[in-house]
């Protein structure tokens, strides 16, 4: 697999793992979850946002100096949409 393949997968995974986020995020706030929801759902989120994590550091790898911190800073404003952290 090129570079430039590996790149582009890490890229949709990163889109995928966002989306699920949301996703997640919206089920944690809906006032009809019971507590086994929640509990499972906050669970899931933790998963996905140390995916995310990962997936983001992965993509830096690839990336020059100037791209690595303009992802930096986008990713930045990304987590600032989770202002939350789950124990």
């Amino acid at each position: 697999m090129s570079t430039t393949e590996k790149f582009c997968i890490l890229k949709r995974k990163r889109t995928t793992l966002r989306t699920a986020i949301t996703k997640l995020s919206t089920k944690l706030n809906d006032s009809n979850s019971t507590q086994a929801d929640i509990e499972f759902n906050a669970e899931r989120l933790q998963i996905k946002l140390n995916e995310l994590t990962l997936t983001d550091d992965e993509i830096h790898d690839f990336l020059n100096d100037q791209e690595y911190s303009e992802d930096i800073i986008e990713c930045e404003k990304y987590s600032e949409k989770w202002p939350f952290t789950i124990v």
